[in-house]
């Protein structure tokens, strides 16, 4: 195993050295867009609706993030979830007021895109 060592020379003749152990791996991560209901936080915003939040959970139920569902200048965008790759039950609120609980695979590498508002996904 490598390890970084930092040592410091101080003025007069004592040097301090600091072990670091290697940094860990990178993991992979895979990406989750969820379309969820959407509603007009205001009347002046009713033009760009946003997205509802919605709670990504592990296969026991623990709830790992609750997912701020709106970016973009206008709010209108879904927000790109960065994940481990694994399965996941996302809880969110689908486009005629009710709420599902649907298993989604992330891969390595990946978007997963989960489309609940009926409406037609951008493409590209």
């Amino acid at each position: 195993m490598i390890r970084t060592v930092i040592c410091l020379l101080g003025l007069i003749s004592t040097t301090a050295c600091v072990m670091r152990p290697p940094a860990a791996a990178h993991t992979p991560v895979g990406n989750l867009i969820v379309y969820s209901a959407t509603y007009a936080p205001t009347l002046e915003q009713s033009e760009y609706p946003a997205h509802t939040d919605y709670n990504v959970a592990t296969p026991d139920g623990k709830v790992i993030q609750h997912v701020k569902n709106a970016t973009g200048s206008y709010g209108s965008r879904p927000a790109i979830v960065s994940l481990s790759p694994g399965q996941y039950y996302v809880r969110a609120q689908y486009d005629r007021g009710g709420f599902v609980v649907i298993t989604v695979v992330i891969e390595p590498g990946k978007t997963t895109v989960l489309d609940l508002n009926g409406e037609p996904l951008p493409q590209g």
